[in-house]
């Protein structure tokens, strides 16, 4: 079962307006606020797949540019521990990244 946003209830209800003949395409990208390609995938897409259509295709799929875990706990470790009590700017010019730059200055 796929929740739907209120966005995409109204998005879903146009569509089907289309497929009853209620509407046109063209009253429907204005309604809705896409273009008429995108009203077509749109249409397309509910057709396919039902309600689960108007929704993202990448809702439930964890982020590609999200953080390793593994990562973040390194981070973590190094600030409670070896970094301890270092503002942001001194460990950066103790790490050898921005600090250089702020020194020569």
């Amino acid at each position: 079962m796929t929740t739907l946003t209120m966005k995409e209830e109204k998005r879903l209800e146009i569509v089907q307006r289309l497929f009853r003949g209620e509407l046109t395409v063209m009253e429907a990208e204005v309604v809705i606020g896409v273009s008429e390609r995108q009203c077509y995938r749109i249409k397309a897409k509910v057709t396919e797949r039902g309600a689960k259509g108007v929704a993202h295709g990448n809702r439930g799929r964890p982020s590609k540019r999200k953080t390793l875990e593994k990562e973040v706990r390194r981070v973590v470790e190094l600030a409670k521990g070896k970094y301890r009590g270092f503002k942001r700017s001194t460990s950066d010019g103790e790490t050898g990244r921005a600090g250089e730059a702020r020194n020569q200055s």
